[in-house]
């Protein structure tokens, strides 16, 4: 049976509370569990907090180097929300980011589930800096979700939020309600039709 995992980090750094980096993630992470808690599915959908992402990406290296070749293989698609409630003004676009751009099963499907729902906030990007790192470099399909700005000058440069890893990342300073529900209709979306069973009527 394929497995597709949702994973969010759960630390954040010293002083720093940790509402947006990354309590938005596990949040949206634990809303997508409960709302797929009795759906019938085909495939293995875990649901997996890592730890240390802060201190080098530590939980999610360890989750996959202790993964044999034949379970590796069996992961179809992993889901990496981070940061996916920001406020910051200039963050105007939810990323479904690879570490070397490509193109997957994980933002093909959230990048149709935007069109479809009439949502344009999503685009796809690239960046090597969180926990679908190591799932890439294993040659598992993995996309990393986070808001953020870029320049139109240089497409590589991302504007991310001005309170990342301060004081200030509270609920009351640095959480969008509106980003959080977007990310959250877009990434369970697109999670629904990796898992989704396929019938003749519905491929």
């Amino acid at each position: 049976m394929k497995e597709v995992i949702l994973g969010a980090h759960h630390d954040s750094v010293v002083g720093a509370p940790g509402a947006n980096d990354n309590a938005s993630g596990v949040g949206l992470m634990l809303e997508l569990a409960r709302v797929y808690k009795g759906y019938n599915t085909d495939k293995t959908l875990k649901f997996i907090a890592f730890g240390s992402e802060e201190r080098g990406l530590l939980g999610s290296k360890y989750y996959v180097e202790q993964l044999t070749q034949e379970q590796r293989d069996g992961i179809e698609a992993v889901f990496v929300p981070d940061m996916v409630a920001t406020n910051y003004d200039k963050a105007k676009n939810l990323y479904a980011m690879t570490v070397d751009g490509s193109t997957n099963i994980v933002t093909d499907s959230t990048v149709a589930a935007g069109a479809r729902l009439g949502n344009s906030d999503i685009l796809p990007g690239t960046f090597g800096s969180s926990d679908h790192v190591y799932f890439h470099r294993a040659g598992i399909p993995a996309a990393l979700f986070i808001w953020m700005g870029i320049d139109s000058w240089d497409p590589l440069v991302y504007h991310i939020e001005k309170v990342y890893h301060t004081p200030q990342d509270t609920i009351e300073d640095n959480i969008s309600v509106e980003r959080m529900q977007s990310a959250l209709d877009i990434i369970g979306s697109g999670l629904f039709d990796v898992v989704r069973k396929k019938t003749p009527g519905n491929n």
